[in-house]
């Protein structure tokens, strides 16, 4: 049976704000992990030690159209922090594929920096980066 991805079933939900519309051309969505989920270290006489990491941060890069909203709502999230400090601009990320249940989580994130831009004779895409905090990445059953 056929296996079927359809760019139109992200979801992507930001400090409880869902991200609709606006998204770059070609590749809209990437993320790293910082850290492996183990270490290991062999000693002299050859024996393997394994240490869990737990170190689950992650950075997400989110490009959008430089015409689209959702730059104003992350503008309004990365004052929040910069400005206000404490808890302020952080909040829950979730991308979720429809098609495949695959997903990355985070209960806290936060945006990085203002993104890089450049003005053209087209629209351009902003790249975000957003900060993960104890992210989860997963496939979830699908129905």
């Amino acid at each position: 049976m056929a296996k079927i991805y359809n760019s139109g079933e992200v979801t992507i939900t930001f400090a409880a704000l869902p991200f609709e519309g606006g998204l770059a051309d070609g590749e809209f969505l990437s993320w790293a992990f910082d850290s492996n989920i183990a270490d290991d270290v062999v000693g002299t006489d050859g024996e393997v030690s394994v240490s869990v990491n737990n170190d689950s941060r992650a950075t997400v890069t989110l490009k959008l159209m430089q015409t689209s909203d959702l730059n104003r709502i992350l503008v309004g999230l990365m004052n929040l922090r910069k400005r206000g400090g404490g808890a302020l601009g952080i909040g829950p990320f979730a991308m979720i594929v429809g098609g495949t249940g695959e997903t990355l989580v985070a209960p806290e994130a936060w945006v990085m920096k203002a993104p890089d831009g450049s003005l053209d004779r087209t629209a351009t895409a902003r790249e975000w980066q957003i900060r993960l905090g104890n992210a989860d990445y997963d496939f979830v059953p699908l129905a």
